[in-house]
C-alpha cells in the first residue's frame, strides 16, 4: 500500500514484455484479456465450467510495477494488464467526461485494462493504479501544458467500440 504522506516521485520497476491475450466463450459471448509473457501465446481452446474458450488474438503489451523514489513504497500493478492509448472516443464512452473541458491537443487520454472486458462484476483498475501511471508519465513530459489521464477500461465504451492503441513499451509513444 502507498506511503499517503509521502508525494511519489515514481519509477518502473519490474518491466515485463509480453502480449495480451484475449479469449472468448463461444456459448456466452463472454470474453477475457491476460498477460502473458510466452513468446507464442497459447491458441487452445479449452473447457471451463461448461463454457467453451477459445483464442481471439493478442498484441504486445508490457507490464511493470512502480516504486517511490523518496520513501521507497513499491506499488504492484496487479490489476492493469495491459494500457492503451486513447485514439477517439465514441458517444458511450465515459472516459470521454475527463477529456472535457482539456485541448485534444495537449492532453492525452490512456487506460489501463483490466483482465473484465465486460466488467460483469464491476471491478477494474482501482483508482491507485491510474492515478499513479497518470503521476508517473506526467512526471515526464518536458513539454509545457501537455499532460496524461489514465482512466479504468471499465470507463469505455466497450473496448470493441474504443479506438485504442495497446501500448507495447514503457515509452508510450514516446511522449515529449
Amino acid at each position: 500500500m502507498a506511503d499517503t504522506k509521502c508525494r511519489h516521485e515514481w519509477s518502473i520497476i519490474n518491466v515485463r514484455n509480453g502480449f495480451l491475450v484475449t479469449e472468448g466463450c463461444m456459448a456466452t459471448g463472454e470474453r477475457a484479456n491476460f498477460f502473458t509473457l510466452e513468446d507464442n501465446p497459447h491458441k487452445d481452446t479449452y473447457v471451463v465450467d461448461g463454457n467453451l474458450w477459445r483464442y481471439l488474438g493478442n498484441s504486445q503489451a508490457v507490464k511493470f510495477d512502480l516504486q517511490c523514489k523518496k520513501c521507497g513504497t513499491v506499488l504492484k500493478l496487479n490489476k492493469t494488464q495491459a494500457m492503451a492509448m486513447v485514439i477517439e472516443c465514441t458517444d458511450e464512452c465515459r472516459a470521454a467526461v475527463y477529456d472535457q473541458g482539456l485541448d485534444p491537443d495537449t492532453t492525452w487520454v490512456y487506460t489501463a485494462m483490466c483482465t473484465e472486458v465486460e466488467h460483469k462484476n464491476g471491478e477494474c483498475v482501482p483508482n491507485e493504479e491510474t492515478r499513479a501511471l497518470t503521476d508517473y508519465f506526467n512526471g515526464r513530459i518536458k513539454s509545457r501544458g501537455k499532460k496524461v489521464i489514465f482512466v479504468p477500461c471499465i470507463l469505455l465504451g466497450g473496448i470493441d467500440r474504443c479506438q485504442a492503441e495497446i501500448i507495447a513499451d514503457v515509452g508510450l509513444k514516446d511522449i515529449d
